[in-house]
């Protein structure tokens, strides 16, 4: 089996985005615990976590071990993601460039 493709094919940004949805889809199924939201921007993840620091943990560790060349390096912050200050008030995301 092939895991690899040439780069600069006009293709393989579409065929790596579907290998990581049906991924995404795949990992957020057999997780014991889920995030309230999960996105993906070409290779960020935004998140939601309201199941603790442990469980937190957990869900990290079940990602970097679900695909034996798909990693997910993670960064914690309660209010940034790619230059965007986010927050949360009365159940509403609010951004801020």
């Amino acid at each position: 089996m092939i895991h690899d493709a040439a780069m600069g094919t006009c293709m393989i940004p579409s065929y790596a985005n579907l290998f990581m949805g049906e991924l995404e889809d795949k990992l957020l199924a057999s997780a014991a615990t889920k995030p309230k939201i999960w996105l993906r921007y070409i290779d960020d993840i935004f998140l939601i976590w309201t199941h603790g620091r442990s469980n937190l943990n957990a869900i990290s560790a079940h990602a970097n071990n679900f695909h034996p060349s798909i990693k997910f390096p993670s960064t914690i912050s309660s209010s940034h993601f790619l230059d965007v200050m986010i927050s949360l008030s009365d159940g509403i995301l609010h951004t801020d460039p």
